[in-house]
């Protein structure tokens, strides 16, 4: 796995397991089975403001987007950096949850077919 998660010196325990992780989904989809306990069904990224939870998730969903798990070049790595990718919806919780229809768009989105690998 190249360097997608370069931005979050000092927390190596928390980048090996979302290494481990995104190993795991890309052994999945490759219809291989993946090591016990690299993946759950969801997760969670919490902390104080300024602790790195956006930059964490984002380099997170660069290694399960991209075709190479994370090489941070191609087209798809570029989309989820910038927050255009068609299968990524950042949510923010400083209120957003509040704003009316976030929760609908969330759901509607949900069910659509995703536009990076197949399975």
């Amino acid at each position: 796995m190249t360097d997608v998660f370069g931005d979050l010196p000092g927390q190596d325990a928390v980048v090996s397991q979302l290494e481990r992780a995104a190993a795991g989904a890309a052994a999945m989809l490759a219809g291989e089975r993946p090591e016990p306990g690299a993946m759950t069904h969801a997760w969670l990224f919490t902390g104080p403001p300024g602790s790195g939870r956006s930059v964490a998730a984002r380099a997170f969903a660069v290694a399960l987007l991209c075709p190479s798990g994370g090489c941070g070049q191609c087209a798809s790595c570029h989309q989820v950096f910038a927050g255009t990718h068609a299968d990524l919806m950042l949510i923010r919780p400083e209120g957003d949850w509040d704003r009316p229809g976030i929760y609908d768009r969330s759901q509607q989105r949900a069910p659509t077919n995703p536009v990076g690998r197949a399975a």
